[in-house]
């Protein structure tokens, strides 16, 4: 296909034959009336056919780039008329000249219904209307694409919002006009609109839980400085129960040196010379790691001589377990000094500790020990 250059130029070329033709005409024919020769006519009908069959060439030419321009305005004008976008023609005072069909639908009309009308009359508000006519001077008076944004009226009533780009030129006639396209952004604006609506959602619940997080972080601070001072009035009490605590037991060790010396024995009151003896062996038994027999007779306090033993010993930070043998029964005597594990016998639901067990490391003073049985004061001596 011949470019719109190349048409150009055989039209340029069509031009320059028939001036030349024409100027040949009048030297050769207008310009001389003399009588011809027979050879000069031939002469003449030969030149003259041969710039007939250049004319005619020259025609078919033209009428084929005819043609071929017409089809390609033909091309354009239908990508003009259906293309998405829609365009429009302005005159200075905003009056539709032209429009393509997209730009009829995107106003609600028909393309006949549009001539010479003025477009702010589709426009849903009065700030619309003075939003083109911000840009229709703008774009007049700027040179290069000018853009605004409009909200335009739908035919059921419904609001389009639209991009609209202008560019100023001139008609055939020397006017200015405006070239405009115009696409519909409704769907973009929606969707900017909800995202928007959706961001300002989002921020107000995360102010709010900030808030809400502000107030219970301000609680647990305040609860954590209560703590704190719980903790320190505690360690302050602990404080001070561990200094009673030392308190008491230096006066308790400084109540037994008194007792100790004013009564000698602790419990066993007396001076007499049998008291003395027994003192004696009390202070000789208690430093050893063996086992005492006491004898005497009930009341005469085989108990008060065996305490004073154990305080006397090396044992008497631990304890001293009294066991009476008289009021055990014969059949638990063996478990009660001896313990016992759960299942031993019929009844024995709980492991239960043994007396010996008790005193570990202390004293144990078995009572009665004459009416324990036989038998059972044989396991005690093995």
């Amino acid at each position: 296909m011949k470019t719109d250059k190349d048409k150009g130029q055989h039209l340029g070329t069509t031009t320059d034959f028939r001036r030349r033709a024409e100027d040949w005409w009048h030297i050769n024919i207008a310009g001389n009336s003399s009588p011809k020769t027979r050879e000069e006519v031939l002469k003449l009908v030969h030149e003259l056919e041969v710039h007939q069959i250049e004319l005619e060439s020259q025609n078919a030419e033209l009428r084929r780039i005819q043609e071929e321009l017409a089809a390609s305005r033909n091309r354009y004008a239908e990508l003009y008329e259906f293309a998405p976008v829609g365009y429009f023609t302005f005159d200075a005072q905003g009056l539709v000249q032209k429009a393509n069909m997209n730009g009829a639908q995107l106003l609600g009309t028909e393309k006949r219904f549009l001539a010479n009308k003025p477009f702010a009359s589709f426009l849903a508000d009065a700030e619309g209307r003075d939003i083109f006519s911000s840009h229709m001077e703008n774009v007049l008076q700027t040179e290069g694409i000018q853009k605004c944004e409009l909200r335009l009226r739908g035919k059921d009533g419904h609001l389009i919002h639209a991009m609209m780009q202008g560019v100023a030129i001139d008609n055939k006639d020397g006017n200015p006009c405006i070239l405009a396209s115009m696409i519909d952004c409704t769907v973009t604006k929606k969707m900017e609109e909800e995202l928007q609506k959706s961001h300002d959602i989002l921020e107000s619940t995360v102010a709010e839980r900030t808030m809400e997080l502000s107030l219970a972080n301000e609680k647990l601070t305040h609860k954590i400085d209560r703590l704190n001072k719980a903790d320190e009035s505690l360690k302050s009490a602990y404080a001070e129960i561990n200094r009673m605590k030392d308190q008491l037991q230096n006066e308790n060790i400084y109540l037994q040196k008194e007792i100790a010396q004013s009564y000698n024995f602790g419990e066993i009151i007396g001076n007499s010379n049998a008291l003395e003896y027994v003192f004696l062996r009390v202070d000789q038994v208690a430093p050893m790691n063996a086992t005492v027999l006491l004898l005497g007779e009930t009341g005469v306090g085989k108990g008060v001589i065996a305490r004073a033993i154990h305080s006397r010993s090396s044992r008497k930070d631990r304890p001293m377990i009294t066991v009476n043998c008289s009021s055990l029964p014969a059949n638990l005597v063996e478990s009660e000094l001896f313990g016992r594990e759960r299942g031993a016998f019929t009844g024995a639901n709980v492991r239960q500790i043994g007396r010996f067990e008790l005193a570990n490391n202390g004293t144990i003073f078995l009572d009665e020990i004459g009416e324990m049985p036989m038998e059972l004061q044989s396991k005690l001596l093995r």
